[in-house]
Formats: C-alpha cells, structure tokens, sequence
C-alpha cells in the first residue's frame, strides 16, 4: 500500500479501516476502525503530539490498548481519556518511563485493565481479542482481531531481530517459554496465516549490512519455544552483538535458532 507522510511520521494503509505508523524512533503502532469507535494500538515515543496524527487517520471516538508498560510505545497515553493494559503491567509503567527520559506521570494516570481474554467491540464485526505474551515484560499482551486475521503483538516475540528478555522486569527465559507455549495452545484455533502486526516493522528487515526479511509468524514462535529450551538445557550460548544492549553490570548476550532470537542474561535464564 502507498505510504503517507505526517510531521515526523509515516503512515501505511493496510487494509480498509486498518493502518500502521511508524516514528523517527522506528517505533510501530496501530489505528483500527470499526463503525463506532476506534482502537489506537501503542503510540510511538516520536518527538510530535499524536492525536492530531489520530484525527488525521480517523474522525471515530478512540481508545488506546497497550500492548505492554514501556516508554518507547505508551510516550502519549496521557492524550486518551480511555487507557487499556494488563494489569500485571501497571505497577511498572513509571520506573518503565523514566528508564527512558520520559515523564513519569504516565504511572499516575488511570489504566483500565484488559487482561487475556477481555474483548473490546468497535462495531460493525471489529473485536479486537486480548491473549497473553508475557515475557519481554510481566504483561506483554497481543491484540487479535478475527475480521482481519491479523495480532498485534508489540514486542512480545520481537519485530524480527529478536526479543529483549535482558531488560529489567522481563520474566525469565524459562517462564518465557512455558507462557509462548500457552500462546501457541489459544493460536490453534486460529487460522494458521495469522498475520503479526509488530511493534517495530522496520526490525523485519534486519540493520544495514545485516539485511535480511524476517517476518514474524507462528513458525517463528515455535522456533522462540524451542530457542528457550535450548538455552535452559545449555544447548547453545548466546554472543556480543549489537542489538543486545545491556542496561546493567551484567553482559547481554544474543542467540538465535532458526528465525529467533533471544537477548537474554545468564543470570535470567531460570
């Protein structure tokens, strides 16, 4: 679909009622309409206010749902009056803020809770469907709508450069395995080309001079599970590489099975 340019950010068209947007930050999040209301999925941490990008997309009365308690996706949730998250997720949404220069009076605002399981109707045969993905943080949630056969999975399984487990509050390796497992028994009733809407689109195609087109799909999810085994048993180790930042004392290390990825702490493994 042709992409369209707002201030700092870019919008993509991907179906009837259903849009991506990236920021300066490569951050993703989401616009979907229904017949009487909209959903915004995340927001971005771009250096622009986002409602006047929202209005531009839709006239509809919106919500936000976060997928999970982290700065570079909620910067702007003080702009909506109706905040949905999961629960578990709540108690770290100020420290999650003010690791990453933002205001933590995101923490003070009022959050709905939309645990797995809760449904959210926009009307018109648009429900958007909460399933648990936690790991990279207590809460990380995905999204699922039925009308469009695609999860809005924000960085539950990564973007496809791999996931965060080393960041301070993610779940360890071993309970990250055991809950994809859960999220792969609730994705057997779905149809199996389910679509991953990620929270950071560009990471599908890799860093320059490290290109390569990874999509995130169910076959990536059971390479995930299998990644985590692995590293429990001391199957393989992980290395130093870019993308694993370290945000304490203790190296990050990345290792990777078939298209997945893991960042992860030794210390953190079980």
């Amino acid at each position: 679909m042709a992409k369209e340019k707002f201030g700092e950010y870019t919008i993509e068209k991907l179906r009837e009622g259903l849009y991506a947007v990236e920021d300066e930050n490569e951050s993703s999040f989401y616009v979907i309409e229904g017949e009487k209301m909209a959903a915004v999925i995340d927001t971005g941490m771009g250096k622009e206010p986002v409602l006047p990008l929202i209005r531009h997309i839709t006239a509809l009365p919106c919500v936000l749902l976060l997928t999970h308690a982290h700065g570079d996706h909620m910067k702007y949730a003080g702009s909506f009056e109706m905040r949905y998250i999961c629960s578990k997720d709540i108690p770290i949404v100020a420290l999650s803020a003010e690791r990453m220069g933002m205001d933590k009076s995101l923490g003070e605002l009022d959050y709905t809770p939309f645990d797995p399981g809760s449904m959210l109707e926009l009307g018109g045969g648009t429900t958007l469907e909460s399933v648990a993905m936690y790991g990279h943080t207590p809460g990380s949630l995905g999204f699922y709508c039925e009308k469009y056969n695609v999860l809005f999975s924000g960085d539950a399984v990564g973007s496809g450069m791999g996931v965060w487990m080393q960041v301070p509050g993610a779940l360890t390796v071993e309970q990250y395995g055991q809950n994809l497992k859960k999220f792969m028994d609730w994705a057997e009733s779905k149809p199996a080309d389910m679509e991953f809407l990620t929270g950071h689109r560009p990471q599908r195609y890799g860093f320059p001079g490290m290109e390569r087109d990874n999509p995130v799909s169910m076959a990536l999810v059971g390479d995930m599970i299998r990644l985590c085994e692995m590293l429990q048993k001391g199957e393989i180790s992980g290395e130093n590489h870019p993308f694993a930042v370290s945000f304490g004392s203790e190296g990050a290390k990345l290792a990777s099975f078939g298209r997945a990825g893991i960042v992860y702490l030794d210390s953190r493994i079980m």
